[in-house]
């Protein structure tokens, strides 16, 4: 009876290590073919790390070349996680909407930023004054996603704000970031009716442009910087950033026998060199 009970006791023991087993290899698998699907859209899975004493997720130890910002505040990322972030930025991925994550700033705060952005580069000069007069405001959240990832979110340090501040005269939309709340790309859209822009417009340069850029985000360790008159970049930590400013271009945009023209600016953080010349 006691030999009997023993082996009642380890038939239960096996059953259990053997379903264990089964649903620890079925999860591998899972695993496996999400990340294959990740890496056939161009992204590399990043999970959530664990939150550092500060709150914040670091990846690696290597330095943080963002000084403060405008607002005071200094970037929680290092070189190589801001480099990741825009390579997925820049991927053809699909934009997936998504609600707030813990740790990420909400879209009134996202709105305050991008009206403080307005303001500060429109006090630099690079903002003409008739982009301040817009009629409309938009935001969502989202992350760059390949179609059959899953559904699996990667770390929200690669979510962004999409806002735009859009009127009569032209829209401005600003990229920022989910984590740090900055501002991390500006497209700039100017419409007009006439064939030229006032003087003041016509003047700014993609070098002024650049200059107020990287001190609005607080870069340090300046590396090499290249301009052509129409783009002028500059490389961080040995290449492995780029600060872009492309100075006005334009298209003109037929509506009935109304013609207007679409001036356009931008700047950027890039994870890749931009072409020049």
């Amino acid at each position: 009876m006691r030999k009997q009970n023993v082996l009642t006791i380890l038939g239960i023991a096996l059953s259990f290590v053997i379903a264990i087993g089964g649903w620890a290899v079925t999860s591998m698998l899972i695993d496996l073919k999400s990340d294959a699907l990740l890496s056939a859209g161009g992204l590399t899975p990043v999970y959530a790390p664990a939150a550092t004493s500060s709150g914040h997720t670091k990846l690696d130890d290597n330095p943080n070349i963002m000084g403060e910002d405008i607002s005071g505040e200094r970037s929680i990322f290092s070189a190589i996680e801001i480099s990741r972030i825009l390579s997925n930025w820049e991927s053809r991925a699909n934009e997936q909407p998504h609600e707030p994550m813990e740790g990420q700033i909400t879209m009134e705060q996202a709105i305050a930023i991008g009206q403080k952005g307005l303001s500060y580069f429109y006090d630099q000069g690079i903002i003409p004054a008739q982009l301040l007069e817009y009629s409309k405001t938009d935001a969502y959240l989202c992350q760059r996603q390949p179609s059959g990832g899953a559904g699996k979110m990667l770390s929200p340090d690669y979510s962004y704000w999409g806002l735009s501040f859009s009127g009569e005269n032209g829209s401005v939309r600003f990229s920022i970031n989910a984590m740090t709340g900055q501002i991390w790309k500006a497209d700039l859209g100017i419409n007009s009716s006439e064939t030229v822009l006032t003087e003041a417009v016509k003047k700014i340069k993609a070098e002024q442009m650049l200059d107020v850029f990287t001190a609005y985000l607080g870069l340090t360790g300046s590396g090499s910087y290249s301009t052509d008159g129409l783009t002028a970049s500059e490389s961080f930590a040995d290449g492995m950033l780029y600060a872009v400013a492309r100075s006005i271009s334009l298209n003109s945009i037929s509506e009935g026998e109304i013609n207007t023209n679409r001036y356009s600016m931008a700047v950027y953080l890039s994870a890749h060199s931009p072409t020049i010349g």
